[in-house]
């Protein structure tokens, strides 16, 4: 339970973060697709970082290992993004946009939070 308690306060500072740049891009004249990306990269690559240290305290020390990881991460984002659109895509039949948004990141966080525990993050035992 503390484990999934530190893994949603990190996504809730990944996300601030991706606001953050978001905001900043867009209200410096940078569209508001390249703006999106850009904050969601930034909050991606923190989220990487913040869960591998503090959420489940991996350290890694072989390249090899690092790569592989970055890699399911990457599939994982890239996956999560495409469940998301799907959520979203169906919900807005029933909500507006922006509830169908909020609804879609109740499963997600889950799903998100498994998929990096056991895929993602997952330390064999030696």
């Amino acid at each position: 339970m503390l484990q999934f308690a530190i893994f949603a306060t990190v996504g809730i500072i990944n996300t601030g973060l991706d606001f953050v740049v978001f905001q900043v891009l867009f209200y410096n004249d940078v569209g508001s697709g390249l703006a999106s990306a850009a904050g969601y990269l930034t909050g991606a690559i923190s989220s990487f970082f913040m869960n591998k240290i503090f959420t489940f305290s991996m350290t890694i020390t072989q390249l090899s290992t690092a790569v592989s990881i970055i890699l399911r991460f990457a599939v994982l984002q890239c996956a999560l993004a495409s469940i998301s659109a799907l959520i979203v895509t169906m919900l807005v039949k029933y909500f507006n946009v922006n509830n169908a948004k909020l609804l879609s990141i109740i499963p997600l966080v889950f799903l998100n939070f498994l998929s990096s525990k056991y895929f993602v993050y997952e330390q064999k035992s030696v």
